[in-house]
Order: C-alpha cells, then structure tokens, then sequence
C-alpha cells in the first residue's frame, strides 16, 4: 500500500501501478496458489486473528518459477536499464519501491530482494517495514514526498 501511495503522490495514478509493479509481478501467481490452496483447504484460523501473522504467507511455499519473477521483478538493475532505454518517468516509481524494499526487510521473513539481480545475489538486512521503526520511516518519506514534490517538479 505505502509503495503505491508514494507512486500516486509522485506521479498520479501511472505512478500508483507502477509503483507497485515490482510486487504485482513478483507475487501474483504466488498469490493466486496461495488463495487456490486456501479456496481447497480453508483459510487457516489464524488468519482471522486481526494482522495476519507470517504463516498466512510462507516464503518457503514459493516454488522456482514464483523465487525468479521475484527476482526479476525485485532488479534495480533491470528497472534501471528499463528507464534509460524508455525515459519514462513512471519507472522510477517501481526503483523507488524496490529501494524501499531493500532496506525494508529483514533476514527473519521475506528478506530483502536480490537487488543487483542477475549480477549479484546479494541482499541487505534491514528493518522489517511492519514495526512501528518501519511504519514510521514509510510515513515520513510520504510527508517528504508531500511537501517537496512540487518543488523538484517530478509530476
């Protein structure tokens, strides 16, 4: 949600999509096996447990294919040669969204992307972006984004 709202204040609605990008084709078939598994078996009770917990979502369910559009979807290098060969601007919503999951998640769950992907795996241990140190960073790069965007004029 807050890579998308950072995308649609930057860039409006084109900014809103491809802000969130990254994760729409790094998990969406991810997510509709999860849901398809889910619709089999039921949804687990601690789903309704108010924020669902780790569980509802295990990493360790992602097969090869889902771990490589994550990959891919999750390049700074791919997302960065994207912009310089089509100049569009919206683009650097997705790099904006992939920087803030590089340093928005953790080794515990849902590590970091492997950002110089197929260059390199390596990832970074940040903080979790679902702490209170992660919601308050979020918001204060949206308060950033809200007053500076017409400065820089980057609409």
């Amino acid at each position: 949600m807050a890579h998308g709202l950072m995308g649609y204040l930057l860039y409006g609605k084109y900014g809103l999509l491809y802000s969130m990008l990254p994760d729409m084709i790094g998990f969406t078939r991810y997510f509709i096996r999860l849901l398809y598994n889910y619709y089999l078996n039921g949804i687990p009770d601690y789903y309704f447990k108010g924020i669902p917990d780790k569980r509802w979502m295990p990493k360790d369910k992602m097969d090869n294919l889902d771990n490589l559009l994550y990959k891919i979807s999750h390049s700074i290098v791919i997302w960065i040669i994207l912009y310089i060969l089509t100049k569009n601007k919206y683009i650097l919503g997705a790099i904006l969204a992939i920087s803030l999951d590089i340093l928005l998640h953790t080794e515990d769950y849902f590590s970091g992307p492997e950002f110089l992907y197929p260059l390199s795996n390596i990832r970074y241990d940040g903080i979790h972006w679902n702490t209170i140190d992660g919601h308050i960073i979020q918001i204060i790069i949206i308060i950033i984004i809200c007053i500076y965007k017409n400065k820089f004029d980057i609409y």
